[in-house]
């Protein structure tokens, strides 16, 4: 157990280049976290035990691109292993591994569905809220009482030092990590309850809730509901193309730039809408052919992807890229420290399609705290072009232009993650930069507006209900 243990922390050590920059901006340590999850060994009795501990770790990593893979994953052809793998292994072994990540998730899940516990929290400007009436052993908790308190800490605090192996967003208006979910990380539901104190109109109590109990709602629960389908229309009011975008799927190509094409050019634009709320990304060309069926001119981006100075990411990134030839920079905002770049404009200009729409107005993107990893390619677009405005909120990750994870296997369990290795260096001159993260036209949403959005029945993407209730959508008309 100690050998795969020391293994996987040397491996993130040496891989992810995401470290330092996490604990400079956010103050995280995931090294300290590695090294403290470590003295918990002693507690493994089963292998189980030791898959729940290394899950985990791979988890304190706070990035969705570093994880344990999930059985889905397997099914991929081993060349997409093997190109992005950091060790040799063969079929066979991939199968043992495909085995022993099976059982690590069945003994998590076994081990979290105990949990019971959840309570309508949401984090809204600095703060986290119960959004709706909830009773408690015969106790109402109203809606807009706010948590001070968990276990005596102020709730920020707790979060930043307290809530581990689940992942955490960087509120930069307010300087701290939040997650709605804090108080089921992994981290805390070995104890069997949590205390918390609230305030509500100027009055402040607190309540104890036990993991294993579960709480009943007075209002109606979050019924979100959309059809997952891309959609695009025109919108003869205000002359707008429209173009709903949930995923980046290859499944909608070319279906998709085609009809932008075909639709773009019947009508006259005034306006561009690209809406990728909750898209968690996909395949990067999907949005970038979007772009490439509405625009008048090349888009160029000096991009620069920045890996940590080792000669194992160095081999990764060549078997990904022979063309690539990282170079060694050392990085200002990193106190000097050395680390490879990969310079590869040629692969991100975005050049109009042949028979373009060839759009010259602005094109809105509207985007939430949901985008991440390919949508996060496209948003990050709109620091190259002055003609692509992101609307709407900040995402609280890592976004911009990447790679694949890399993949690793541990030599004794068999247990196979991935790793973000990579953060995107373009256009940074800060080290909050690394966040591409920046809305061009920022407009989060309150309490009531979340809820109304939250709790509608009917399709949110939708005409009705963009000019009628969606806040975003109507800041850009009025532009």
């Amino acid at each position: 157990m100690y050998q795969d243990y020391d293994y996987l922390t040397s491996v993130i050590k040496e891989l992810d280049a995401q470290i330092p920059i996490r604990k400079k901006i956010t103050g995280l340590d995931i090294l300290l976290d590695l090294r403290n999850l470590r003295k918990k060994i002693v507690n493994c009795r089963t292998k189980d035990d030791f898959y729940i501990l290394a899950r985990k770790a791979i988890d304190l990593c706070n990035d969705d691109h570093s994880n344990l893979l999930w059985d889905d994953f397997f099914n991929r052809p081993i060349e997409r292993f093997v190109k992005c793998s950091v060790s040799p292994f063969d079929s066979v072994q991939l199968l043992e591994s495909r085995k022993a990540n099976q059982r690590a998730f069945t003994a998590y899940n076994n081990l979290y569905k105990k949990c019971r516990l959840r309570l309508p929290i949401k984090y809204i400007k600095g703060n986290y809220i119960i959004y709706t009436d909830f009773y408690y052993k015969g106790r109402l908790v109203k809606k807009g009482s706010i948590i001070q308190k968990v276990k005596g800490i102020p709730v920020q605090q707790f979060v930043s030092f307290f809530v581990k192996s689940i992942l955490k967003k960087w509120d930069s208006r307010s300087n701290v990590l939040y997650t709605d979910l804090f108080y089921r990380a992994p981290s805390l539901t070995t104890n069997k309850s949590i205390s918390m104190s609230f305030l509500k109109g100027g009055k402040q109590f607190s309540m104890s809730f036990n993991y294993y109990d579960t709480v009943s709602f007075k209002s109606v629960s979050l019924s979100i509901t959309e059809n997952i389908r891309p959609k695009v229309e025109y919108f003869s009011e205000g002359q707008i193309l429209y173009i709903r975008l949930p995923e980046m799927s290859p499944e909608w190509e070319p279906w998709l730039p085609d009809t932008i094409k075909k639709i773009g050019n019947a009508n006259i634009l005034k306006k561009v809408i690209i809406d990728i709320r909750g898209n968690g990304g996909g395949v990067d060309d999907v949005g970038l052919d979007v772009v490439r069926a509405l625009i008048k001119d090349t888009i160029k981006s000096h991009t620069r992807i920045l890996a940590n100075n080792s000669s194992q990411v160095k081999d990764v990134l060549l078997k990904i890229n022979p063309a690539w030839h990282p170079s060694i920079t050392k990085v200002p905002y990193l106190n000097n420290q050395k680390f490879l770049v990969v310079e590869d404009d040629k692969n991100y200009k975005v050049i109009p399609d042949a028979n373009s729409v060839r759009f010259a107005g602005n094109i809105y993107l509207i985007q939430d705290e949901e985008v991440f990893s390919a949508a996060g390619t496209l948003t990050t677009l709109c620091e190259s072009s002055d003609k692509l405005i992101n609307a709407g909120s900040a995402s609280g990750v890592f976004l911009g232009k990447g790679i694949n994870p890399f993949i690793f296997r541990l030599p004794n369990s068999h247990l196979m993650f991935r790793i973000e290795a990579v953060t995107d260096h373009s256009n940074v001159r800060k080290v909050l930069d690394c966040f591409h993260d920046k809305v061009k036209i920022r407009r989060d949403l309150s309490l009531q507006e979340w809820l109304f959005r939250a709790t509608y029945n009917k399709d949110l993407f939708a005409k009705e209900f963009l000019y009628n209730y969606d806040p975003v959508f109507k800041k850009i008309l009025l532009r």
